[in-house]
């Protein structure tokens, strides 16, 4: 069933008078008042979220950024100045988590930019810019805010949450003000690396990773990547030659099955650094057909594949033919400003994408549907901007042009 809406890829109009199925199964449809318009359900693989006014039909903003899911079936949206969303994939329904100013026990700030699940005890941990960090507590549905208090060296050191991983049994957090260490039970937090003599450079912390070495890596931004040893205490800057981070500015870090790391950075394209040769290597727009240098997120995707998100849209990489595989608005891909970090691969296996303009969803392999050749059957000629009827003065056609088999112009035409 499709509905009418003023979307310029929704019916125009209610009232269908004729539909048509092409050889390559497009319909094509004869309006009442809004013209004909035409689809191809076999090219129809993405599912689009609307954005609403009301609770329950839809997202609350369109901006939309980090996506997490829960044991429950629910996916955790944040957006940029709507809040938090609930969507329950198996209802079909949106909750949303608004802050409000009357209400003690709502989320601190409507601007969300990180999230972190902790499923053993069923709790989600939010970050907010400018609003500290939150827990709810799905059990009952409770809120309880932490936030920078001047003067307390026991409250978060920023009110800006960028990153939020786990450590033991504490959390660990980016934020814009240094690493801090999160006490869950206390609600007290540590600033680390204050002492270092690197912790002068860890102001603004974009992404943390713990490996599976033990080692903590951290993007700082404008200062590059650093690792951090849990046992030795030992802080350094990672670099293995001096053009060894081309970009210091990282927004993501992962590590594959191979234990190699990767590194999605501003400007400088995806870098890649393989343990087993303690050597990096750079995806550009130079060397590879990576679409973007910009890479704002990079997931795995199985052993041999990574999902990455760019300032041109979406990307599959295939690690074992080294080869990028591009989609974007030239090749139909809907979303064309995907935001940092809105990428996420559920589960099941569909990947989810945020945007400036809300949110899809489809599954990565429906991204390579075979196509059709087409029949294409000419209608009308033109030589030098005028139309050529059969067995006009111009003797070029003296039979219609379905029946012409081929046609001979002189070298005067010059424009078709």
């Amino acid at each position: 069933y499709y509905d009418i809406t003023n979307d310029s890829d929704k019916l125009t109009s209610s009232s269908i008078w004729r539909i048509i199925k092409d050889h390559q199964g497009t319909l094509w449809m004869g309006t009442y008042f809004g013209g004909v318009i035409y689809f191809n359900p076999e090219y129809e693989i993405y599912t689009h979220y609307p954005i609403s006014n009301d609770e329950g039909k839809g997202l609350s903003h369109s901006v939309v950024g980090n996506i997490i899911e829960d044991k429950h079936n629910n996916l955790w949206i944040c957006t940029e100045g709507g809040g938090l969303n609930v969507y329950n994939n198996d209802k079909k329904t949106y909750k949303w988590y608004k802050h409000d100013e009357n209400n003690p026990n709502s989320i601190s700030h409507n601007n969300i930019i990180s999230i972190y699940y902790d499923e053993k005890k069923d709790i989600m941990w939010i970050g907010t810019h400018l609003g500290g960090l939150n827990k709810l507590d799905l059990t009952t549905n409770k809120f309880t805010n932490y936030t920078s208090i001047d003067g307390n060296s026991n409250s978060l050191p920023s009110n800006i949450i960028k990153h939020i991983i786990p450590y033991e049994d504490k959390l660990l957090l980016a934020t814009y003000n240094g690493v801090a260490m999160f006490d869950p039970t206390t609600g007290t937090s540590e600033l680390l690396f204050q002492n270092d003599k690197l912790g002068y450079l860890f102001e603004t912390i974009y992404y943390l990773l713990i490996d599976s070495e033990g080692i903590l890596w951290i993007s700082v931004w404008g200062e590059g990547i650093f690792q951090y040893n849990f046992e030795t205490n030992i802080l350094n800057k990672f670099e293995k030659d001096t053009n060894s981070i081309s970009n210091r500015n990282v927004y993501n870090i992962i590590e594959d099955d191979d234990n190699n790391i990767w590194l999605s950075t501003s400007d400088s394209g995806l870098l890649e650094y393989r343990r087993g040769e303690n050597k990096i290597y750079e995806h550009n727009t130079d060397n590879s057909d990576i679409i973007s240098n910009y890479i704002y997120e990079v997931v795995q995707d199985g052993s041999d594949r990574l999902l990455l998100i760019s300032s041109q849209g979406f990307s599959v990489y295939n690690k074992s033919l080294n080869k990028f595989t591009n989609y974007n608005k030239y090749n139909g891909f809907p979303l064309t400003v995907i935001n940092e970090y809105g990428l996420y691969l559920s589960n099941s296996g569909e990947v989810y994408l945020g945007g400036v303009k809300g949110m899809i969803s489809f599954n990565i392999d429906s991204l390579n549907i075979k196509k059709k050749p087409y029949d294409i059957n000419f209608t009308h000629l033109y030589a030098n901007n005028k139309e050529i009827k059969v067995g006009d003065d111009t003797g070029i056609l003296q039979k219609t042009l379905s029946k012409t088999e081929n046609i001979i112009l002189k070298n005067k035409y010059s424009v078709l």
